[in-house]
């Protein structure tokens, strides 16, 4: 909302939440704040200048430029696609330096040591990282989600994002492609952290099973010279899946991508 109005000039932006709104008005570098119920500023939603923010709800057809959040969940949105005009966009993850600049800022009683540990396991993720960071509940929600979350699970996740289960997209994120209007995305393993768990839990006798997935995406593919690198101590089953997700990826904008098998021999690349 800064940027809307700071590089923008946007003097008129609502936020409309579940349960209230807030409206924001700016003259010059001054930005008044006013809250109020669900039903208010109707009239401010029906002025093209305005800008409304839809949190986690649905969406209506007004005359204000409108931008709605949401998980994703195609089913949250595929109403207001129908709407003229409308596209989806996807919000790359908060940079490190980012989150350390939040931390500072709202949550000085979090140590760096603490939110670097978090961010290995959960990834740039700002509300596990940060604001539930102490929340043993909300903390114990990935190792819940890795125990829960079947391989299929996870495949589903990678092939078809928008209609997998919640709790596979703990372990899954959406990456935002390089060099892209922010419309085109790639799957990505959490950390390092979440694939290691994933290949304790279903064992190094699953390599052969990842193999043979990798065999069935990659023929259509020109074996290309990027090497994936991998972290020292990783089980085989800790890197197939990470070739795997990053075979997979090709199709939202990878470049094609090489892996390197225990047995180059049986898995030798194909002829161009």
């Amino acid at each position: 909302m800064g940027w809307l109005a700071k590089e923008k000039e946007v003097s008129m932006i609502v936020l409309d939440l579940e349960d209230k709104r807030y409206l924001f008005t700016a003259k010059g570098t001054d930005i008044n704040v006013a809250e109020g119920r669900k039903t208010d500023f109707n009239e401010e939603i029906e002025n093209p200048t305005t800008w409304c923010i839809v949190d986690t709800g649905t969406a209506t057809k007004r005359a204000a430029n409108t931008v709605m959040l949401s998980f994703p969940d195609r089913e949250l949105y595929k109403e207001f696609l129908k709407f003229p005009g409308t596209k989806t966009l996807y919000m790359p993850f908060w940079t490190r330096s980012e989150i350390h600049k939040c931390r500072k800022r709202l949550y000085p009683n979090l140590g760096k040591q603490t939110v670097n540990s978090l961010l290995e396991k959960w990834g740039n993720i700002p509300r596990y990282v940060l604001e539930k960071a102490m929340d043993a509940v909300a903390q114990r929600s990935l190792e819940d989600a890795i125990a829960f979350c079947r391989w299929e699970d996870i495949m589903h996740c990678v092939g078809e994002p928008e209609t997998a289960l919640h709790a596979a997209h703990k372990l899954v994120h959406f990456k935002v492609a390089a060099g892209k209007q922010y419309d085109q995305f790639i799957m990505n393993m959490a950390s390092y952290y979440v694939v290691d768990k994933i290949a304790e839990k279903d064992g190094d006798n699953h390599v052969k099973h990842l193999w043979d997935l990798i065999d069935l995406v990659r023929y259509p593919l020109r074996w290309g010279h990027l090497q994936w690198g991998f972290l020292s101590g990783q089980s085989d089953a800790s890197k197939m899946l990470h070739c795997l997700i990053a075979w997979l990826g090709w199709g939202w904008g990878l470049t094609s991508i090489s892996c390197r098998h225990p047995n180059p021999r049986n898995h030798a690349p194909p002829r161009q």
